[in-house]
Parts: structure tokens; sequence; C-alpha cells
């Protein structure tokens, strides 16, 4: 009997959710936390002493997701010049302030949109080879569980928001990612809105095609050094 009315309440959140919180937003904060190897690598003492003291004052920056069953848009919060920190952010550089991040699970694709070098590009990427975990905690009240794909590489996702997406490229996953770890960047959602009647998903116009490998393989020929 208990089991009967444990599927009873997952398939009324399932149901509820699919038709009424067709949309959602999420408010992300990306930090730059300070990874355990960096006195390691081939680059000079000179060179990891000027990364960790970038990191040390990068400071949070903020992004926001906004989804449905089928689409999710990641970005960075734009902010009036005016409110703009001059120096170098990691937080905000890493985090990917210049790219629009789009998926449509329905059509299967995956892109981020970035201008370089003059022209608007669409960089297609695969997802992340992930390894589910057993390991579990709460996020904004939600039950999450933990994937990884890499030393020290990790999200959080939680399967009560039964969709695919995530920050930036973390997505791919049972669930909404709702924290995420890659090289000393921490991205943890801070706010989750499901009130459909006032969030928008604009689809981002594609731009000039391109795998994420060719796309950094031009990048770096295009270098100034």
């Amino acid at each position: 009997m208990k089991q009967f009315y444990s599927f009873i309440l997952i398939f009324t959140f399932f149901a509820g959710f699919s038709q009424e919180k067709q949309i959602g937003e999420v408010l992300y904060e990306v930090n730059m936390m300070m990874p355990e190897d960096t006195n390691q690598g081939t680059s000079s003492a000179e060179t990891r002493n000027k990364v960790r003291m970038l990191m040390k004052t990068s400071r949070p920056e903020r992004f926001k997701l906004i989804f449905n069953e089928n689409e999710s848009r990641y970005e960075i919060i734009k902010r009036m010049n005016s409110d703009i920190d001059p120096t170098i952010n990691l937080s905000r550089i890493l985090g990917g302030e210049t790219k629009v991040f789009y998926q449509n699970v329905k059509a299967d694709i995956q892109y981020y949109n970035e201008n370089f070098s003059g022209e608007d590009w669409s960089v297609f990427y695969e997802n992340y080879n992930y390894k589910l975990t057993k390991e579990k905690k709460t996020v904004l009240g939600f039950l999450c569980y933990k994937a990884t794909f890499g030393k020290g590489r990790y999200a959080w996702y939680t399967p009560e928001i039964p969709v695919n997406f995530g920050p930036g490229k973390y997505n791919g996953l049972p669930g909404l990612v709702l924290e995420a770890m890659h090289k000393g960047l921490l991205i943890t959602a801070k706010k989750i809105n499901l009130d459909s009647n006032n969030i928008q998903l604009e689809v981002p116009i594609v731009g000039k095609k391109i795998s994420e490998e060719d796309y950094i393989d031009l990048k770096s020929k295009n270098a100034d050094f």
C-alpha cells in the first residue's frame, strides 16, 4: 500500500510539472575556487602566482537558465556598464560571459553562440561523459544526486525537476543541474522560479555552424601573440 501511494505522489508531481510548470528560471552564482593542484603543471612559478592572484580577486557573477520541457537557454545576467568592474574577473570570463548556450532535446541539438573575429558562431558540442553515483544532498530544498566526469569535476542534479538541462554545458543528466564544479569554477543555483506566467524563452539566432573542436582550433590559430 505504501508503494502504491508513493507511486501516486511521484506520478502527480511529474504530471503537474508537465501540465502546469512548463517553463522555469534558475539564478546561478558563479565563483572561482582555489584548486588543490595550483602548484603543479608545466607553467612557471610566476605564471602560477598570477593565476592564484586572479582567482583570489575574482568576484561572484550571476547567470540565468530558462527552460521548458524541450529547450533551455543559459547566459550571463547583463548589467549596466556603470556596474561592471573593469578589472579582470575570472568568474565572469570562465563562466561564459560572451556566450549564450541553447539546447533543444526534441531536435537533439545543443550549441553556444559567440562572436569571434567579427563573425557570429554557433558552436556545437558534446555532453560530458558522466558517471552517476548514489551520493546525495539537498540544494534549495531539492534532493540532488552527484554525477562525476573526471577528478574534481562533478554536477549535482535533481530528478524532482525532470528536465535534462543545467548551467552552460552541464546538461544531459536525468534531472535539472543545480550545482557544478569544473576546473575550479563552482556554479551554484541560488533561486528557482517555476512561475511560467512571467518567463519567456527566446531561441538564439543560429550563426556560422562549427564543431567545438574546430572552433577551439580556429581560435588558437587566430590568437594574438
